[in-house]
């Protein structure tokens, strides 16, 4: 395991998280890791160290894996059988690209988000974790069974995109539905500026 995987175990370990999506990982090809202590990440990259994501799952949940089907370098689909009276869950973690790309590959993203999602059964729980390099806003009063209103900074396009595939799909920003500090709601910062890129979203 390296230091990297290490670190990682131990946080998810200290704070009892038990399944994390990962973004950029790039390890190329797709397989699983063994990360140690039980814990394993099934990941999906280039032939180059480019992009890549990931889902990390605990000990517990690691031999519950039924499915894993890889979309792509930005977006895995990993399907994870818990103990909860729900069944299946569906875990997605997603590499969305970033502000300066081609318009086009912007769409294709979404266009492809949508694909994955509407072929899960409606009955089935859908989690989706990712960087997607885009701002939701602090508020949207008109969206309320997306948005929680308590996001951060100004909806730019890429948010409003995104928006509309949450309403498309029926999914819900989680964490912009609690009450946090501001230093809670910040995920990335980069020359001084503050932003909130990254959600965790789940079907309503």
């Amino acid at each position: 395991m390296t230091g990297r995987g290490r670190e990682l175990v131990e946080t998810m370990a200290r704070r009892k998280v038990e399944i994390l999506c990962m973004q950029e990982t790039k390890w190329k090809g797709n397989s699983s890791r063994h990360l140690g202590e039980g814990y394993k990440i099934l990941y999906t990259g280039k032939s180059t160290k480019m992009n890549g994501v990931g889902v990390i799952v605990c000990k517990n949940l690691a031999d519950k894996i039924v499915r894993v089907v890889r979309h792509s370098d930005r977006m895995s689909e990993d399907y994870v059988q818990v103990a909860f009276e729900s069944g299946l869950w569906n875990i997605i973690s997603v590499y969305a690209p970033q502000a300066g790309r081609p318009q086009e590959e912007k769409d294709s993203f979404l266009e492809d988000l949508e694909e994955v999602v509407s072929r899960i059964p409606g009955n089935e729980m859908v989690v989706i974790g990712g960087d997607f390099n885009a701002h939701l806003g602090e508020k949207c009063p008109n969206n309320p069974d997306e948005h929680g209103q308590r996001g951060l900074g100004e909806r730019n396009e890429e948010g409003g995109r995104l928006l509309e595939t949450l309403q498309a799909l029926e999914l819900f920003a989680v964490n912009t539905g609690f009450t946090k500090n501001y230093e809670q709601k910040v995920t990335y910062r980069s020359g001084g500026h503050d932003t909130q890129i990254d959600y965790i979203l789940v079907r309503r």
